[in-house]
């Protein structure tokens, strides 16, 4: 390969795979129509994760403090054969890779060339529809890892939820520094319900200021274990919580009006009440409100793709546990098949109730958010789905099966406790 010629502003990179001359940069306006014929020749039409409308990847394009596009072409042509975006919260010196799609035509005419010239030996055994797919995108993270970390250094952590529908996107980064912090069971509906993969690279500039996790709840200790052995993190002290008692079932209402969740969501944020006070790149659409308890929760719903994803939210002297179970089933009767939330790394008591209330732990996001001291802060990452969890078609890599099987453990205790299997016995 060739090196990267990247200036403070662009990237610009040519290089030589396989014998075929490839350009990766940084997309234009005038790009947007083609980066979106790219989603609809791949998915056709069944792409629900994010918007890819020719508007919204316009929007994302001429925002680049915010976003950050790149797109992949046989030199000499003119519609790109790949594209990647990362997401940029500079507040938190954050980056998510998404979008990462390469034409899959492509990729077989480039394996073709390759054995054709005898670059790749037959006898590899190597799929065509695969290999040099996940060559591409592969160069296209390191690129723009690279670009956003150290070239314009505006972020300290990036991370990506990489699919499970075959094994090439979850060796994505691998060689760079991505690792392996969790599985999120029944994540996302694309044909059919999916797993994804969350994988972290953390800078050495951010695990300096990383606030150290000193107590962790017993039930999610095995979850931070197999984090803190990837990522060189510190052993804390394992602890028991106090379980929430059980109160009468709590009745919750919805707005979904946009711009009165918007205003309450400001609102919240500007007096301090909500929890987080951070968000992965998205923007409640769903308000959850118990007003004779003092709770909210602000949800962003994808109704096409099944994910309610807490935000952020806000308990009074409420019981966390009693709201997060009210709130699963408003989501449910809303149609939502799955729910995930963040909760800090240092509130035992809230990772208690989350559990109790039926919320498992998947992952654990070192160094996610930068506090206002300048200290990076820790979350586990909580699930729950309405669904059957099916991993019969899924590719889980050695390292996550580790996390699957925890979560499979966390699981069974609180859906089929033993007692309740010895007396089927």
């Amino acid at each position: 390969m060739n090196s990267v010629n990247v200036s403070r502003a662009r990237l610009y990179h040519k290089c030589s795979l396989y014998g075929c001359d490839l350009v990766i940069r940084e997309a234009e306006p005038g790009d947007a129509s083609a980066i979106s014929a790219l989603f609809d020749k791949t998915y056709r039409g069944e792409y629900f994760v994010s918007d890819t409308t020719v508007e919204a990847i316009r929007r994302d394009i001429e925002t680049p403090h915010r976003c950050f596009w790149l797109i992949a072409l046989l030199e000499g042509e003119a519609a790109p054969i790949g594209c990647l975006l990362a997401r940029i919260d500079a507040q938190h010196r954050l980056a998510k890779l998404a979008n990462a799609v390469v034409l899959m035509s492509v990729a077989m005419r480039v394996i073709r060339r390759a054995r054709k010239q005898k670059l790749i030996e037959e006898a590899d055994n190597i799929n065509p529809s695969m290999s040099e797919k996940s060559s591409i995108a592969d160069l296209m993270v390191q690129l723009a890892t690279d670009h956003i970390t150290r070239v314009n250094g505006v972020v300290d952590v990036v991370y990506a939820m990489t699919r499970t529908a075959n094994a090439a996107p979850g060796r994505l980064g691998k060689t760079i520094g991505f690792k392996q912090a969790g599985v999120l069971p029944n994540a996302i509906r694309i044909q059919d319900f999916e797993h994804l993969n969350l994988e972290v690279m953390v800078t050495p500039r951010a695990l300096e200021t990383r606030r150290r996790c000193t107590r962790v709840f017993s039930r999610l200790a095995p979850m931070y274990a197999l984090v803190a052995q990837s990522f060189g993190l510190e052993i804390p002290q394992v602890v028991e919580c106090v379980k929430p008692p059980l109160t009468s079932p709590l009745s919750m209402s919805e707005i979904q009006d946009a711009a009165k969740i918007a205003q309450k969501y400001a609102e919240r944020q500007r007096t301090g009440h909500l929890k987080l006070n951070f968000s992965l790149f998205l923007f409640p659409n769903l308000l959850l409100s118990c007003e004779s308890v003092g709770a909210e929760i602000f949800v962003y719903h994808n109704s096409r793709s099944g994910q309610a994803i807490i935000v952020d939210y806000w308990f009074d002297n409420a019981n966390a546990c009693t709201v997060l179970q009210a709130a699963a089933r408003l989501l449910d009767r809303l149609g939502a098949t799955y729910i995930e939330m963040l909760i800090s790394a240092h509130d035992c008591a809230l990772q208690q109730q989350a559990y109790t209330a039926r919320y498992l732990p998947t992952a654990y996001f070192p160094a996610a958010s930068l506090a206002h001291d300048g200290s990076r802060e820790d979350y586990f990452v909580f699930s729950r789905t309405f669904r059957l969890i099916d991993f019969s078609q899924s590719a889980i890599s050695e390292e996550n099966r580790r996390f699957l099987k925890e979560y499979m453990k966390a699981y069974q205790a609180l859906y089929v406790p033993l007692g309740a299997m010895e007396g089927a016995a």
